[in-house]
């Protein structure tokens, strides 16, 4: 019988890992528990272990080919295995009844008759995707006449009050204050007779859609240039309508697309003089100069995480082709996922250290009898802690389908490890229950392991906040990148002997450090911040205070 297993999650959350090498081919034994595969994930190498005894029928992949969470990895056969071969058809099969299913779902415009009128969250803003609910001005049973105010929205930069396009009796109020609508949600739903079975924007936006669908069909002709080709093309099927029921009847029998029309109303509400002036041929001739714009931001923003173009070479004989590294690349895509999501603010500082440097002087020979080789790191590693237990917000992450902050009250430290496989970031855990000389031994067999290609998810997995050490290259002042979703990162540079003014005001020779502190600025305050640097370099400058801060 033919036995399918799936390829695993052997990362957190992963979508996909990197077929580094099979330790396996068609035609072997294996027994249960024999490693098949050893799969690349976001942090580390794997290995993929056989869940039956039996023989290898098939590989789904090749060495080097991404395989995705779920799809077939790899066939056996054998007595007793179980015939699995229609549960584990890839994810992609069930697309035809997918799109029937879809197909069969109802129009979102359709509201069936008698229903109430439903009033939905306009656009209140430039562009605005969102708005809370501040305050409702009615309750539910309340009569309203059209204009009426019913809901106060805040914006991206203001509270705006919503009139009702409809009079009559506010039936049921469905989303509560302090709540985040979308919009085109529908907020409220109203009895009024002259509009019931109406849906505020809904009549609009379906209306283009089969003209939309005509227009796609017939993209990339060359003779679908006329208006007719090119003004539906304008309407956006997601677009909510701000009109009133009156305006919306004055342009269907005007014979006017109402979704075509821009609004110059309040918010963006179309008026009945907008209906007059709408010219069909001008709007056309928009059309064609709106496909010649710039896309969207939002558009932008994803264009900038698609690959760039391959570069143009103009000899190939004097360059060298190197294939990118599974580490590399992933790398890579967690650095621009980091850049394109959160702010990032760096500052500098430069830290006076000569008490430091004399107080590792003094300790490094004790630590060496107990077989720890002590750092500048973990004095770094004590103070950053210290620091974020008086600065929270740099111990946190952003919860953003919930809208919260996550303010962890454990301390787990990153320390970013260059090796000849990619840089890797294992964390001390919980570094503010150890003692000195424990994470200075953590850090160097954490950096073992790394050398190794041995750390586990969970050495590197649950970070709080991350320490860069570019002072062991010789580095000085630079911009870490956030380690996301950590929403801060201390660079750790060269100690130098420079001139310094001591305390006296004398001109003398000191020991200085240069540190650099990257956070996100969506939760960090750039005086939150500079305040949680000061407080690692007043730490640092006198390094018995640790022991005071514990």
């Amino acid at each position: 019988m033919a036995y399918i297993f799936n390829m695993p999650d052997v990362g957190e959350g992963m979508a996909e890992g990197e077929i580094v090498a099979w330790d396996v081919k068609v035609g072997d034994q294996v027994n249960e528990e024999d490693t098949l595969v050893e799969i690349q994930n976001d942090k580390s190498v794997e290995e993929i272990t056989s869940p039956v005894t039996g023989t290898v029928t098939k590989l789904y992949y090749e060495e080097g080919d991404l395989a995705m969470v779920g799809e077939p990895l790899i066939a056996f056969e054998g007595e007793g295995l179980e015939d699995n071969e229609a549960e584990a058809a890839p994810a992609s099969t069930p697309e035809s009844p997918a799109q029937e299913e879809k197909a069969e779902d109802p129009a979102p415009a359709s509201n069936g008759g008698g229903s109430y009128y439903k009033f939905r969250l306009p656009d209140v803003g430039e562009g605005m995707a969102e708005g809370e609910i501040v305050s409702w001005l009615v309750s539910e049973g309340d009569t309203i006449t059209e204009e009426d105010s019913l809901v106060e929205i805040q914006n991206d930069k203001s509270v705006e009050e919503v009139a009702s396009p409809v009079a009559g009796t506010v039936k049921k109020i469905l989303v509560e204050a302090g709540t985040i609508a979308n919009v085109g949600d529908v907020l409220a739903e109203i009895d009024s007779p002259e509009h019931n079975g109406e849906d505020d924007g809904a009549e609009d936006t379906s209306t283009p859609s089969q003209p939309a669908q005509e227009a796609k069909a017939d993209e990339g002709n060359d003779d679908a240039t006329g208006s007719a080709a090119s003004a539906p093309a304008t309407a956006d099927p997601n677009r909510v309508i701000q009109a009133m029921p009156s305006v919306r009847k004055y342009a269907r029998d005007k014979g006017v697309d109402i979704s075509l029309v821009n609004g110059t109303g309040k918010n963006g509400q179309i008026t009945r003089d907008d209906i007059d002036n709408f010219d069909p041929s001008a709007q056309a001739e928009g059309s064609q100069e709106a496909s010649q714009q710039p896309a969207p931001a939002k558009e932008e923003k994803a264009a900038k995480k698609s690959p760039a173009p391959a570069p143009t070479v103009s000899n190939e004989d004097l360059v060298e082709r190197v294939k990118i590294s599974p580490m590399r690349r992933i790398i890579s895509e967690s650095m621009t996922t980091s850049k394109f999501t959160a702010p990032q603010v760096s500052l500098f500082m430069d830290v006076e250290v000569s008490k430091l440097w004399d107080h590792r002087k003094k300790f490094k020979g004790i630590a060496a009898e107990r077989d720890v080789k002590l750092t500048f790191l973990p004095y770094v590693v004590k103070a950053l802690v210290a620091a974020v237990k008086k600065y929270p917000m740099l111990n946190a992450s952003i919860d953003e389908e919930n809208r919260e902050y996550i303010l962890k009250k454990y301390y787990n430290v990153g320390i970013a490890t260059d090796t000849d496989n990619g840089l890797f970031v294992p964390n001390i855990k919980n570094a503010n229950q150890k003692s000195m000389f424990e994470i200075a031994n953590e850090i160097n067999e954490k950096a073992a392991r790394a050398h190794a290609g041995e750390l586990t998810n969970e050495e590197m997995g649950d970070g709080t906040i991350t320490i860069s050490n570019i002072g062991s290259a010789g580095g000085e002042f630079f911009t870490p990148i956030l380690n996301f979703p950590e929403v801060a990162i201390l660079g750790f540079g060269a100690i130098k002997q420079e001139p310094v003014v001591n305390d006296e005001g004398e001109l003398a020779v000191g020991r200085v450090l240069k540190l650099s502190l990257t956070f996100d600025h969506r939760i960090v305050d750039g005086a939150v911040g500079q305040r949680c640097l000061n407080e690692v370099a007043r730490l640092l400058s006198e390094p018995e205070l640790l022991l005071m801060e514990g």
